[in-house]
């Protein structure tokens, strides 16, 4: 899909914030800590949760939840973005083809 360039670097900005910032959202969600827990605590408990003889599954199933939900609201973000800066415009932009065909990917 081609986009505007003012597409791309909206879509770029959410990417890099999602990549900072959505698995600290998911361990902390997961482990009840405080939203300002430095990185090296949120660490400690990622270990604690899935590295011990203990381990549990409960704990993987939720982190699994947590990280999905922390991600939807970066990936509901980056459409939004990516549909109001497409180069061509819907249904100049044939992408009703891929709707039609059962594209995936």
């Amino acid at each position: 899909v081609l986009l505007l360039s003012l597409g791309v670097s909206h879509r770029r900005r959410l990417i890099n914030q999602c990549r900072a910032q959505a698995c600290q959202k998911a361990l902390q969600k997961t482990f009840s800590l405080p939203e300002n827990s430095n990185e090296q605590i949120l660490i400690n408990q990622f270990a604690k949760g899935f590295c011990s003889k203990s381990f549990d599954e409960r704990i993987s199933k939720e982190m699994d939840i947590n990280y999905k939900i922390s991600i939807d609201q970066y990936q509901n973000q980056i459409v939004k973005q990516c549909m109001s800066n497409l180069f061509k415009q819907f249904p100049e932009n044939n992408l009703q083809f891929l709707i039609q065909s059962g594209a995936k990917g």
